[in-house]
C-alpha cells in the first residue's frame, strides 16, 4: 500500500478505495496499469498509472495470496483496507 502511494502519490482514501478491479495486467510490460477516480478537486478526473515491475510483483503477489484473482468473480473487493491491529479496521470496510 505504502508503495503504491509513494509511486502514484495518491492520498489515503484513494489507495483505499483500489478495487482488484481496477488493476489490469500487461503481460508485455509486466506491470499493472491502475486506473483511479481522482475526487480531490470540483473536477472529478480518472488516471491511469503504470506502477513498476517490482511494485507490480508485490501487488500481483497480495492479489494470489488472497485469491483475488480472478476479476469477474473479485473484481468489486477492495484490495488494501486500513487496519490499525490485526484483522481490526480503522474505518468500516464496506463492499458494494
Amino acid at each position: 500500500m505504502i508503495w503504491v502511494g509513494f509511486e502514484t502519490l495518491l492520498r489515503n482514501v484513494e489507495i483505499r478505495r483500489i478495487k482488484t478491479g481496477d488493476l489490469k495486467w500487461q503481460n508485455d510490460t509486466s506491470c499493472y496499469l491502475l486506473d483511479v477516480m481522482r475526487t480531490k478537486t470540483s473536477l472529478s478526473s480518472n488516471l491511469t498509472f503504470q506502477l513498476s515491475p517490482q511494485c507490480s510483483q508485490h501487488v500481483r503477489r497480495l492479489i494470489e495470496t488472497v485469491e483475488y484473482t480472478d476479476t469477474e468473480t473479485f473484481g468489486h473487493r477492495f484490495s488494501f483496507s486500513a487496519c490499525k491491529h490485526p484483522y481490526k479496521p480503522i474505518f468500516p470496510v464496506h463492499q458494494q
